[in-house]
């Protein structure tokens, strides 16, 4: 039953980052190259919650940011600069990311005598290794993952290779704005409580 899943896993997972591979090459050819530093604006989304003496703004960050994005302006720029506490998911993820990282080895790794490859049929080895290849990842390098594990690494990995480089994050933008005005910064939750 668990290879079954994992097989089932992998196959939206490759199919996933085929369509993610197929993207960049198109999207370049009819646009700027990534890496070009072209600026555009953007207007994310920005709830307003607020009662008679107080005023919450619900401002949804993204983790993975191309650079040349310029969404701290207008409403979302003017709600962080009346605001005199910041919330994030977690604070200071800088600090957070040992922890982050501890965490996701401890949840995403496989027993010592499983593998990702032992649940695979041989054509889904092959493009798992292609997909690996393409990726810029040693060979096997996921073979130790969980199949949830794998696909983000996989997907962060032809992120950075083939759209958005460099990545930025909302949060560790705002972050370090609040820092640099003495605002407290606080967190939902640390990152050894991640999930």
């Amino acid at each position: 039953m668990m290879m079954k899943f994992i097989q089932r896993g992998l196959v939206v997972l490759l199919a996933s980052i085929s369509l993610l591979n197929a993207s960049p090459t198109s999207a370049q050819t009819n646009s700027t190259p990534a890496t070009q530093n072209v600026v555009r604006n953007a207007n994310p989304a920005l709830w307003v919650v607020r009662d008679a003496d107080t005023t919450i703004y619900l401002f949804g960050t993204i983790h993975l940011l191309p650079d040349g994005i310029n969404w701290n302006q207008g409403a979302v720029k003017a709600a962080f600069e009346s605001a005199d506490t910041l919330q994030l998911e977690i604070a200071n993820i800088e600090a957070e990311t040992p922890a982050i990282q501890a965490a996701m080895a401890q949840r995403g790794l496989l027993p010592p005598n499983q593998k990702l490859s032992d649940g695979l049929t041989p054509a889904l080895l092959d493009q798992l290794d292609r997909v690996e290849k393409e990726a810029g990842l040693p060979p096997k390098a996921l073979d130790s993952m969980r199949p949830w594990l794998a696909s983000t690494v996989l997907a962060i990995s032809m992120v950075q290779k083939w759209v958005w480089i460099p990545i930025k994050a909302s949060t560790k933008v705002l972050d370090g704005l609040a820092r640099a005005r003495n605002m407290p910064v606080n967190g939902f939750e640390t990152g050894a409580e991640h999930d």
